[in-house]
């Protein structure tokens, strides 16, 4: 909640307090093999967590990500999916259970989706799944949220009402997703600039990634490779802004810029951009495929536009 406040309206104090709890989760509530323990007190640590330790957690950490762009914390979160899978992952029948399988034995070991005052670890899981399949450009957790899907569609055909977070999952995975790359320095103006222009929107089904040089071992290509390819524009700060829906029919996230230059506080150098047009969000999913997929992408360089008006493969 704090990471998501912070990211909407700019406010340093309010990243600060999710950075301080997420760093300290990190260092003393997940053990030297990667596992969440469930509570701390008087600088003790103990009790297993559950699914929903780590799936609301992991969320917390890729909204922490938005927020700040610090790769670490996208790592992070990437490891305790990763994690999640490995301890809880119903491999057969798909979704997840509430405890881990290294646990004591139980004569059944259940498996919950019922989204009350507090969302169910499986529809949190399923939003993960779907963000991390885009922020990393890995089917593998697209084809995990699918069986998820799969596994719980009886109850949410019968009960939609009962899993919210469960169908907001499956409508960012239907909708077709913005994939929002910054290439520059968060730490610049010109940089903040267009971040502002990005967060200041609400757009459901998008993830937010930032390619802070052109260095070849910037950390966040560890975990998004894909990024590599989306580098700066004559040393100015760039933003790529890509559509993935089918290969037939693409997408344009429409970005033109204004003479304005007031609300944004840039230079003499810098326009300010607004977001003119957004696609549907919603329509056809890419089918299966050994096909690269394909995109539509418009770049807006601080200080002008250059148009990519063609399709080109990344």
């Amino acid at each position: 909640a704090f990471a998501r406040t912070a990211r909407a309206l700019g406010d340093k104090s309010y990243l600060a307090i999710a950075r301080e709890a997420a760093d300290f989760c990190l260092t003393n509530l997940k053990t030297d093999e990667g596992h969440l323990l469930k509570r701390w007190r008087l600088g003790k640590a103990g009790l297993p967590a559950h699914l929903e330790d780590y799936a609301f957690f992991s969320q917390g950490l890729l909204d922490l990500y938005e927020a700040t762009l610090a790769s670490e914390y996208l790592i992070e979160a990437k490891a305790l999916t990763d994690t999640t899978r490995s301890l809880f992952e119903d491999r057969e029948n798909g979704g997840f259970f509430l405890t881990a399988e290294d646990r004591e034995p139980l004569l059944v070991r259940a498996k919950e989706i019922y989204d009350g005052a507090i969302p169910s670890g499986n529809s949190v899981m399923a939003l993960n799944l779907v963000r991390l399949s885009k922020f990393t450009g890995d089917s593998t957790y697209r084809e995990c949220a699918h069986s998820l899907f799969s596994a719980f569609a009886g109850f949410l055909q019968k009960n939609p009402q009962g899993a919210e977070v469960l169908l907001q999952a499956l409508d960012f995975e239907l909708a077709p997703a913005l994939e929002i790359v910054v290439c520059g320095s968060p730490q610049t103006q010109q940089t903040q600039s267009l971040l502002r222009t990005v967060n200041q929107r609400f757009l459901p089904a998008k993830v937010l990634l930032n390619r802070a040089s052109d260095d070849p071992d910037d950390p966040i290509l560890t975990v998004a490779p894909f990024v590599e390819n989306h580098v700066q524009i004559n040393g100015q700060a760039t933003v790529y802004v890509c559509q993935v829906q089918t290969l037939e029919k693409l997408g344009l996230f429409s970005i033109v810029q204004s003479d304005d230059r007031k609300s944004h506080g840039g230079g003499p150098n810098f326009r300010k951009t607004r977001l003119l047009q957004f696609p549907r969000q919603g329509g056809p999913v890419r089918k299966g495929g050994n096909a690269r997929p394909q995109i539509k992408v418009c770049v807006l360089v601080a200080g002008h536009q250059t148009s990519h008006p063609g399709e080109k493969s990344l």
